[in-house]
């Protein structure tokens, strides 16, 4: 291919692109709509820490096990702290969190308590979608921020939040304003489904871990009290042989950063408490909180 080709080449694709920066530009107002955010929880959430009156002293992170089995209103109601978030979510990872965390709410000056919410089987490192989207939130109003295309290719990069958003168009109703996620309330106990049986990955992954450990540094250079929460899962006892030296490791880095630690599967959640095999129901998270605030009033 020659010099000439390839220049003509270059101005063909300039002029191609330019077209359809235009072209999106003219239909802009008439495309749906696409949240800057990368999923439904992130930015309802944000929206929601902003318009607090009072910085949360206690805030919750992890997963959609820790956001619809910890109610922040009855840790508040019952006086052990002033002000409480819960700003979990599904998708959840260490390095998802220190991003939301660091970049996005900064917690920090106000903060006395963070549970950190962990789920009972690690992280897969090969699937931290939500890090990339948070981090491209973050360059919203970067070198592509300001073009048409750019957002356009959003629809197609971010079709399955899309869908997941259309499914749940008035889902704000489905949040509390301090976060608490209600959704699996419509679920009864019989929606239960067949116990799995699923092998846990044997460990949490460095750079998942190495996050971890920074949150915990974060909170404690801070003044907060960081404290490692093993989220309760369904038919624990069907899984407990592999995910020992997981639960293991955890409380090992917990100790060895000054963290507390506190492993909820040591207690006994009857699947009646379950909406499906991890979420909890109304008396789930009724139970799960209770249990959150009594280990709360005994440090």
């Amino acid at each position: 291919m020659t010099r000439r080709t390839l220049i003509h080449a270059a101005i063909g694709l300039i002029i191609a692109l330019a077209a359809a920066e235009i072209g999106v530009r003219i239909v802009e107002d008439d495309l749906p709509f696409l949240s800057d955010w990368p999923t439904i929880e992130t930015e309802i959430k944000a929206a929601q820490l902003a318009e607090l009156e009072t910085p949360p002293a206690l805030l919750i992170v992890g997963t959609s096990i820790s956001e619809a089995g910890i109610d922040p209103q009855i840790l508040i109601d019952s006086g052990i702290v002033p002000s409480a978030y819960n700003s979990a979510f599904p998708f959840f990872t260490p390095q998802a969190a220190e991003v939301w965390l660091n970049d996005f709410i900064r917690p920090w000056e106000n903060l006395d308590i963070l549970l950190i919410g962990v789920p009972s089987i690690p992280p897969d490192p090969n699937d931290d979608h939500l890090v990339t989207g948070l981090r491209e939130s973050q360059d919203k109003h970067g070198l592509f921020g300001g073009l048409a295309l750019w957002r356009l290719r959003g629809f197609a990069a971010d079709l399955d939040e899309a869908l997941r958003r259309r499914r749940r168009s008035a889902a704000t109703h489905l949040w509390t304003p301090l976060g608490h996620q209600t959704v699996y309330y419509e679920r009864p106990p019989t929606d239960v489904g067949p116990r799995s049986r699923q092998l846990r990955r044997m460990g949490m992954d460095s750079d998942n871990q190495a996050a971890l450990a920074r949150i915990v540094e974060k909170a404690l250079d801070s003044g907060a009290t960081p404290i490692i929460v093993v989220e309760p899962t369904r038919a624990v006892e069907e899984r407990i042989e592999s995910s020992a030296s997981y639960v293991d490791s955890l409380e090992a880095l917990a100790i060895d950063l000054g963290a507390e630690f506190w492993d909820m599967n040591a207690l006994e959640w009857p699947d009646s408490m379950f909406a499906d095999n991890n979420h909890f129901n109304r008396e789930g998270t009724a139970q799960y909180t209770q249990a959150v605030l009594q280990l709360l009033s005994s440090d």
